[in-house]
């Protein structure tokens, strides 16, 4: 299943906001200690953060955990079509399965028309801001300075995401042509060292994670083409709102992290750039 970002994040900031609900739960904190583990819900199948392989997200799970002195129960789920349906099933009201339901969830968009949305839930402590991105082959492509080299060029996007959407409509569609759809940006980054195409436009972590650490040859820029509305988006965590004691225990975690380079030392595992979101 693809991980765009227009599932996990636009549809959920256009959307009009939920009704207010759920169940009170107090003394989260001490529910979590008690039990000796913390639920931790992280999408599946979206590398580099998180995969039954492991990924940024999940090493930032896990070492979130320690330093509430517990162990950290990883649940991965598969994307929804809405932002907002996601928090709905794994954090604040549960889904049909009747699965428990999780203490937190990663890598939420830290955005204020999301938190309007979903008021049953708080979304806090950015730790990571998501970039919008083109890669280049330098060998075949110079700097990208304007938009003339998208329409020469063959240009690979992630089925469904934010910059498929964008270079199948933009100028009436003057790019639509030289746009060829890969399941994954991990395919695209394969396509560009193939030759099949020359440009990748996406999400910036997994573009350097396939890549696997710098290049000569290709270069990423920030992608500036006109008319995108979206470019970037912090993100961070999400607990229930009447959840405080939790998430004050969390925010001063990642805090932590951010201070002595754990944070930072997660991303460089998987060859990835950590940008801070403040």
């Amino acid at each position: 299943m693809s991980m765009s970002e227009r599932r996990r994040f636009l549809r959920a900031c256009v959307a009009a906001p939920l009704l207010a609900g759920g169940i009170a739960r107090a003394g989260a904190l001490e529910r979590v200690r008690s039990r000796g583990s913390i639920r931790i819900a992280l999408y599946d199948d979206f590398a580099p953060f998180s995969d039954d392989a492991g990924g940024i997200d999940v090493t930032v799970a896990r070492a979130l955990a320690r330093r509430l002195g517990v162990s950290a129960d990883i649940v991965l789920f598969d994307a929804g079509e809405d932002m907002r349906d996601d928090l709905r099933v794994m954090v604040w009201k549960g889904g049909p399965l009747g699965h428990a339901l999780c203490d937190m969830m990663l890598h939420v968009p830290v955005d204020p028309v999301l938190a309007e949305a979903a008021p049953q839930v708080r979304i806090f402590a950015p730790y990571h801001l998501e970039q919008i991105v083109t890669l280049r082959d330098g060998e075949h492509v110079p700097p990208i300075l304007g938009m003339d080299a998208f329409t020469r060029e063959r240009i690979g996007v992630e089925t469904g995401s934010l910059a498929d959407e964008y270079l199948l409509t933009a100028l009436g569609g003057r790019f639509r042509e030289n746009v060829l759809h890969f399941r994954s940006l991990a395919e695209a980054v394969g396509a560009v060292r193939d030759g099949t195409v020359r440009i990748v436009v996406g999400t910036r972590a997994p573009i350097e994670a396939a890549l696997g650490g710098p290049s000569e040859r290709y270069a990423i820029a920030r992608f500036t083409g006109a008319g995108l509305s979206v470019r970037e988006w912090p993100v961070g965590v999400a607990t229930r709102r009447e959840d405080e004691d939790l998430g004050r225990e969390i925010e001063a975690a990642l805090a932590a992290m951010d201070a002595d380079g754990s944070l930072d030392a997660a991303f460089r595992a998987h060859a990835v750039t950590r940008l801070p979101a403040s």
